[in-house]
């Protein structure tokens, strides 16, 4: 009998049932694996937003507080630049926010000098909410900007006048209440050097403390209370007008505007009004041409007609630059040259006052 031996059915279904098996494990280790790179990758990517939502945040945060800054630093310069005084709290609105700025008085050093704090503070609101603020300041020097002018007419070469018409007087025109400190003492009608005024006929027409101040052309000079030649070359003053470019102002009443001439200029009735008149050349005053203030002539002036200064004229100060300006003439004609301490307070202080910071004493308060 022949007996026939083969590998059982069994067997073979096992080995196929492993290999199954097997298939399955290796596709559950992969699945296994895609999920935890899944993982990671989400991860990361919500870290990345994370950091870029405090990017954004910081960001943010960076642009308020120069908003903030930009605002308090753009006040306290407004304010220093604009005031004649310190004695007010200012605000300034500005596209990057809005600057409280006040003054605080630290000394008082004589001589019409004031030691003043200005802060700035400004806050600044974005549109996703919070608030940045930041705080500037700066020590600054306050001067009133009077100045004293010995003579209703001074100047540093000859003066020339025709008859005995007319009015110069240092006798002061303001009255009790005008100002502070009014009426003044009597200053000199006219101060030159010596034989500098002339008079063809008539009586004697300056009439002061005294009528005719001569003196040598240094001590004359000591006598003026102002940088002429800061003021020419300079720039020691920051006038509201300056012609040219500027074209002759409309005066309003109240106005004391500092007009600055790089030139000779030619004024008429219609150019009447008040305020600091600086000529760095020559004044030529026609018709009845009136000013009420101070008026500083670098060469000279000239009068055709019935002109009236109320405060006080100071002329030829070219001398100061090395230069010989020609005389001034007062020709023929009622001319009236009349000290007033009053004008010339509201004029030297619109012109020469104001606030000058101290180099180095910005800071900023964190």
């Amino acid at each position: 009998m022949e007996v026939s031996c083969s590998r059982p059915d069994t067997e073979r279904h096992g080995a196929r049932s492993g290999g199954a098996a097997t298939a399955r494990g290796e596709g559950g280790f992969a699945l296994l694996t895609v999920l935890l790179v899944l993982i990671g990758v989400t991860a990361l990517a919500s870290a990345g937003f994370i950091l870029s939502d405090s990017d954004y945040r910081v960001s943010q945060n960076h642009r308020s507080s120069v908003h903030a800054f930009l605002s308090a630093n753009g006040g306290l310069y407004e304010y220093i630049g604009d005031r004649r005084n310190a004695d007010s709290m200012l605000t300034y609105t500005y596209t990057t926010g809005q600057a409280s700025v006040e003054g605080e008085q630290l000394l008082d050093l004589g001589n019409d000098l004031t030691l003043h704090r200005i802060t700035s503070e400004s806050q600044y609101q974005p549109p996703e909410g919070g608030v940045s603020s930041r705080t500037v300041s700066a020590a600054v020097l306050h001067w009133t900007g009077e100045i004293e002018v010995p003579a209703a007419i001074l100047t540093l070469t000859a003066l020339h006048k025709n008859g005995g018409s007319g009015t110069i007087t240092g006798g002061d025109q303001a009255a009790s209440g005008d100002c502070d400190f009014a009426p003044a003492d009597s200053v000199a009608g006219v101060a030159v050097p010596p034989g500098g005024y002339d008079q063809n006929g008539g009586s004697m027409v300056p009439a002061g403390d005294p009528d005719t101040l001569a003196l040598p052309l240094p001590d004359l000079i000591d006598l003026i209370g102002f940088d002429w030649e800061a003021i020419v070359n300079d720039e020691l003053l920051i006038p509201d007008y300056t012609i040219p470019p500027d074209s002759w102002p409309s005066i309003g009443a109240g106005e004391w505007p500092l007009i600055q001439v790089k030139g000779d200029i030619t004024v008429s009735p219609s150019m009447s009004g008040q305020g600091a008149l600086i000529v760095e050349g020559s004044l030529t005053m026609n018709g009845s041409w009136d000013w009420d203030g101070i008026v500083l002539v670098g060469d000279n002036f000239t009068t055709n007609g019935n002109s009236t200064v109320d405060g006080a004229i100071l002329a030829g100060l070219n001398v100061i630059l090395g230069q010989s300006p020609p005389d001034s003439d007062l020709g023929n004609g009622t001319k009236n040259f009349r000290f007033n301490s009053c004008n010339i307070m509201q004029a030297s202080e619109a012109a020469f006052g104001g606030l000058f910071e101290i180099p180095g004493t910005w800071s900023e308060s964190m």
